[in-house]
């Protein structure tokens, strides 16, 4: 209700991405005209890439692993199962892969209860899929760390079952790291398939591992990915930019004698 109460009193309402545009409307009855979509942005001077060996110098990573990574929630909608099943299959392909699973507060005094129930949930699939010698869960980690992550990694995975947007893709294209990524929501627009990234059906493991192949088998493949990945980010994802075009929605709103609004 009070959802549906503020989408009433509101001028104008933006949106993520148009799947996020979409679902407003469904669910709460917002008026497409009244959604505008400005997808999120990215800081690529916090995120950019380092050289790979240094970055897992610091992680103290194995030089010689192919590294899959996940940085997110630990929630059943982020789809951490379906990598892990994926896994099982990957090895007998790349006998020296490993995933490192990033986010969640599940180590310590401060661990959190929810995310503790599904790290638990996913260590039985982890055991099940008889890959617990090749996943790491590392627990939340400092948000500046992150792009040592990113850069120690050969690729990033983005397994949701549901995503409005996905920052974390905007992350991975600024440390230059492939991404791999379920073909829904923000994602299957962020991600040009084939170009900036790769996309997979949802839920399905075995087509996650055949994309995740794609990248292993052909380095040349992967560095295309990156490249325009890269281009792509730094000219429609800069904070810079998003800020100009939300910097043009509130001029519209705000009187020009009273204006002192400008972009950042």
């Amino acid at each position: 209700i009070t959802e549906k109460e503020i989408i009433n009193q509101s001028s104008l309402i933006i949106s993520l991405s148009e799947s996020e545009r979409e679902d407003l409307n469904l669910l709460y009855g917002a008026p497409l005209e009244k959604i505008k979509v400005i997808p999120g942005g990215v800081n690529l001077k916090q995120f950019h890439s380092y050289p790979q060996e240094k970055a897992r110098e610091i992680l103290n990573i194995e030089k010689d692993k192919f590294i899959i990574l996940f940085v997110g929630r630990l929630e059943w909608r982020k789809g951490v199962e379906t990598l892990i099943s994926s896994l099982r299959l990957l090895r007998e392909k790349i006998p020296n892969i490993r995933a490192l699973i990033v986010g969640g507060r599940i180590y310590g005094r401060q661990k959190n209860p929810d995310d503790y129930k599904e790290y638990k949930r996913l260590m039985e699939k982890v055991k099940e899929e008889k890959v617990e010698d090749i996943i790491h869960f590392t627990g939340r980690i400092n948000n500046g760390r992150l792009p040592f992550f990113y850069s120690a990694s050969d690729v990033f995975a983005i397994p949701s079952y549901y995503e409005p947007f996905g920052l974390v893709a905007l992350e991975a294209m600024g440390c230059q790291t492939p991404i791999v990524a379920s073909r829904i929501g923000g994602l299957a627009t962020t991600i040009k398939d084939g170009e900036t990234g790769l996309l997979f059906e949802s839920h399905n493991a075995r087509d996650l591992k055949d994309k995740i192949l794609q990248l292993y088998n052909s380095r040349e493949y992967a560095e295309r990915i990156i490249k325009n990945a890269y281009r792509n980010v730094s000219q429609d994802y800069s904070w810079e930019k998003i800020a100009q075009k939300i910097s043009e929605i509130y001029k519209k709103f705000i009187p020009d004698e009273n204006c002192a609004f400008s972009a950042l």
